[in-house]
């Protein structure tokens, strides 16, 4: 299924087209490839030799159980014709045969603007190739209605992702089983048009690789894992790591909301998380969670996004009080939770986390101090510019954890007993106080 045809129905001596249709195959990676095809998290596909005879078909193997993640199919090429919710029409060979409206098959055609269309269809499944037709207009029971039927009239300028799904319910749900099709022709809608991409790569990074832990990025060794860059959370988000002006960088389309797993990772040690983060056109905001399990989700505050490259600094400590207690598990992106709007297109790349080699450093009524290691494991030094009467450390719950009287400018804190977190420390010379952060 990889090469394109074209089929032009002249009405006049001026070669009119009044229709025009696309027939894909996959015969070699001239139109559709194996980086095109979707497939849902309960099957698996893949474009392989013809088992009847010459050339190449896609084959979709659907587990079991039953479930709508049981599909599979491909996603329209850029360049190519979006598909028109008409009819469409293809080979199929499958030993699993299929009702009208109880079990069995149903397309769908995914990816429009003004929303998807589906219906069910029925194969006689005798293992042998047979050509179907499945006219997605028409829901009328005569037609014939296969189940299934919904959203007809959507995009008529077409389509981008054409899926068969397994589907059914209770014991009538069918079981796993493996299928074919080949030479999927379609009504052409509008070309799919190609995402914009950034006309230059990301900013590139000054942090010293010894003080990073990256995530992803094009300059510095992986130290926090992904496991799964697209982990099936119910997002309606395209998602995909492409490699763009010689650097790997993260894809997000229609972004609602995104994550990734990773490899659990202590990044304690770290004080900020950075990210470059594209716009198109700006005028966004987006929200970015680094999780560690805790509830409520550790939330950074609504980034405002720009047309281009964004460079985004968030520091660990700042995150709402307890959310983050230094182990990373996931990464969460949305769209500013207060707009519920849809980011249309950002690209991420640089994502990781650094420590700031700069000491902490407040000035409260002319009362500067200094504070490192930051963060600490166990003694913490502490110079100030007045000598320091009382010294009090408290988690973010307000409770006092530490309490001491120096008298010094320059004095050392034991925190080896803390537990791992972010703290307040107030100290107190005369009538003058300061006050500054220090993570455990």
């Amino acid at each position: 299924m990889k090469n394109l045809y074209f089929l032009f129905i002249a009405l006049t001596t001026f070669a009119f087209v009044n229709a025009q249709t696309t027939t894909a195959t996959f015969e070699d990676d001239s139109f559709l490839t194996g980086s095109d095809l979707v497939i849902g998290g309960l099957a698996t596909g893949a474009i392989v030799n013809n088992p009847d005879g010459a050339g190449k078909v896609l084959q979709i193997s659907y587990g079991d159980p039953s479930g709508w993640d049981n599909h599979g199919g491909f996603e329209v090429p850029v360049g190519t014709a979006k598909i028109t919710g008409g009819t469409v029409t293809f080979k199929f060979k499958s030993d699993h045969g299929a009702d009208a409206g109880t079990k069995g098959y149903m397309l769908k055609l995914e990816g429009g603007s003004s929303g998807n269309t589906e219906k069910g269809f029925a194969v006689a499944g005798d293992n042998t190739w047979e050509t179907i037709s499945v006219d997605l207009s028409d829901c009328s029971v005569g037609n014939p209605n296969n189940g299934n039927c919904s959203g007809q009239g959507n995009s008529p300028e077409g389509l981008i992702k054409l899926l068969i799904f397994h589907w059914g319910g209770g014991a009538d749900a069918p079981a796993a089983n493996t299928f074919y099709i080949d030479d999927v022709t379609w009504t052409n809608g509008d070309v799919v048009e190609g995402d914009a991409v950034p006309a230059v790569a990301a900013p590139t990074p000054t942090h010293a690789a010894a003080d990073v832990m990256s995530v992803i990025s094009a300059h510095y060794n992986s130290g926090v894992p992904i496991t799964n860059v697209n982990p099936g959370w119910g997002q309606a988000t395209q998602t995909s790591l492409e490699t763009i002006n010689g650097e790997e960088i993260l894809k997000m389309k229609t972004l609602n909301y995104q994550g990734h797993d990773l490899t659990e990772t202590d990044v304690s040690s770290m004080t900020h998380l950075h990210a470059d983060v594209w716009s198109e056109n700006g005028g966004e905001t987006l929200a970015i969670f680094p999780l560690d399990g805790s509830n409520p989700e550790p939330r950074s505050g609504p980034i405002a996004l720009q047309a281009g490259w964004n460079q985004v600094d968030i520091e660990l400590a700042t995150l709402p009080a307890g959310t983050f207690g230094g182990t990373i598990k996931q990464f969460k992106y949305s769209n500013d939770l207060n707009s519920g709007a849809i980011l249309p297109l950002v690209y991420v790349a640089n994502l990781y986390f650094y420590a700031d080699s700069t000491a902490s450093v407040g000035e409260i009524q002319g009362f500067e101090l200094s504070l490192y290691p930051n963060p600490a494991t166990d003694i913490v030094n502490i110079n100030t510019s007045i000598s320091v009467d009382q010294v009090r450390l408290y988690d973010l719950t307000g409770q006092k954890m530490m309490e001491a009287n120096p008298n010094k400018e320059n004095f050392d804190l034991d925190v080896t007993g803390l537990s791992k977190g972010v703290y307040l420390v107030k100290l107190n010379a005369g009538n003058k106080e300061a006050t500054t952060k220090l993570i455990k």
